[in-house]
């Protein structure tokens, strides 16, 4: 009888250590669990306010598309300084060619063709204030009361430009002579007689405007161009 009540004794020992050790293992486990079950969520929160910040970011910096400009009128593409009237005809010191065609002028417009231009766009198919005008010299040569012209005399219209007294810049394109582009400057002694309409010279055999001129990739350095109002 002793004997049973020993091993009844030592049996319900062991099955009391049992199940405090399960007991121990389900509340590591759930503990655990829970743990896991936070991380997750810490993580899931991080990753909403990574996604939040990263969207309110590129909403923040990303670059807006301008609407389409329709009319040049509001394309700031085409600045001047309207205090001066550059009327006239440029033509370089030095011969600038680029294959079969040679650059024969600069034609500038008045100042109020410039603002005609900047708010009404290009009205003469033909013609822009701010030009570069080359000559094919493998074209046929036409005699005329104002001198001697090829007949095919491709021009380079303006599609951007800024004049200003510290730096003159032009870019434009024709289907023939292709990308002209020029960065330069005026004299200071050659604006002081360009002022308010008010030109004095009709000729200026000097150096007025320098610059860098590029014609379909090929940069001409340092091009001199002297003055004609005329006729």
């Amino acid at each position: 009888m002793k004997k049973q009540n020993g091993c009844l004794t030592a049996f319900l020992v062991v099955l009391g250590i049992i199940i405090v050790v399960g007991l121990v293992h389900l509340g590591v486990g759930y503990y655990l669990l829970s743990e896991k079950i936070e991380l997750k969520e810490i993580k899931a929160s991080e990753s909403v306010a990574s996604a939040a910040v990263e969207a309110i970011s590129q909403s923040a910096f990303e670059p807006v598309l301008p609407a389409p400009v329709l009319n040049s009128s509001v394309d700031e593409a085409f600045v001047h300084d309207k205090a001066l009237d550059l009327t006239g005809y440029y033509f370089s010191f030095e011969p600038v060619q680029i294959g079969n065609f040679r650059l024969a002028h600069i034609d500038m417009g008045s100042n109020n063709d410039f603002i005609k231009f900047e708010k009404d766009g290009q009205s003469i198919p033909t013609w822009t204030p701010f030009e570069f005008e080359f000559e094919d010299i493998t074209s046929k040569e036409i005699q005329t009361d104002q001198g001697n012209f090829r007949e095919n005399s491709p021009r380079v219209f303006c599609k951007r430009y800024l004049i200003t007294r510290e730096v003159v810049t032009f870019e434009g394109y024709d289907k023939q002579v292709g990308k002209v582009s020029f960065t330069g400057k005026f004299t200071t002694r050659f604006l002081a007689n360009m002022v308010n309409s008010m030109s004095i010279l009709t000729q200026d055999k000097d150096a007025i405007l320098t610059g860098d001129l590029t014609i379909n990739g090929k940069t001409f350095r340092n091009v001199r161009f002297q003055y004609w109002a005329g006729d």
